[in-house]
C-alpha cells in the first residue's frame, strides 16, 4: 500500500510538468510536441513570475486566408522571487512554481491586423502592435507562442520582422464580430 501511495504522490507531483499535447490533424504534431515538452514563462514582475504549462493548442479555423483561432488550454502556475537578485531568464524542473490544479483557456486569434488574445467572458480588444503595455505582457506570450512559435523578449523590432506595421487597437464584443 505504501508503495503504491508513493507511486501516485510521484505521478501527482510530475503531471504539471508532464506534455499533453492534443493537437488537431493541420498542425504539425512533432513540432507542437517539442514545443510543448515545457511550460513558458508569461510574465515577472514585483517579486514574481507567472507560467503556462500549455496542454492543448486547438485550431477552431481560419478566416481570411491568413487569420486564424486557436483555443488554449493550460495549466497556471506562480512562483516566488523576492529573495533572489534576478527573475529566471527560462524554466527549470528545479524553479519552485506552485501550479493550479485545473485546467484554464484562452483564445488567441493569429492576424497580421487583428491580433487578439481573449477569455470566453472577457471583451476582445486586439494588440497595437508595436505599442503594448506592461499589463499585456503574459497576453503577448501567448500569442507569439502561438502564432509565431516564439517568447516576447520586450524588442519592438520583432512585430516589424513579423510583419505587423501600426496595428490600430480595436475592440469587438463577440468572436463573430472580430471574425467578420
Amino acid at each position: 500500500m505504501k508503495k503504491l501511495l508513493s507511486i501516485i504522490t510521484i505521478l501527482t507531483l510530475l503531471m504539471p510538468h508532464a506534455s499533453y499535447a492534443k493537437v488537431d490533424k493541420d498542425v504539425n504534431v512533432a513540432k507542437v510536441q517539442a514545443m510543448l515538452a515545457e511550460p513558458i514563462q508569461l510574465r515577472c514582475n514585483m517579486g514574481a513570475c507567472s507560467w503556462a504549462n500549455i496542454q492543448t493548442i486547438k485550431r477552431l479555423g481560419n478566416n481570411q486566408g491568413t487569420d486564424e483561432l486557436h483555443e488554449i488550454s493550460y495549466i497556471y502556475g506562480s512562483s516566488n522571487h523576492v529573495k533572489e537578485p534576478n527573475y529566471p531568464v527560462s524554466y527549470s524542473p528545479n524553479l519552485p512554481i506552485k501550479w493550479e490544479k485545473s485546467l484554464s483557456k484562452i483564445m488567441v486569434y493569429c492576424s497580421p491586423i487583428k491580433p487578439a488574445v481573449f477569455g470566453s467572458k472577457s471583451p476582445i480588444e486586439t494588440f497595437e502592435f508595436p505599442k503594448w503595455f506592461g499589463y499585456e505582457i503574459s497576453a503577448i506570450n501567448f500569442y507569439m507562442y502561438t502564432c509565431h512559435d516564439r517568447i516576447f523578449l520586450g524588442n519592438n523590432e520583432i512585430f516589424k520582422n513579423l510583419g505587423y506595421s501600426e496595428v490600430q487597437r480595436k475592440k469587438f464584443d463577440n468572436i463573430e464580430e472580430l471574425l467578420n
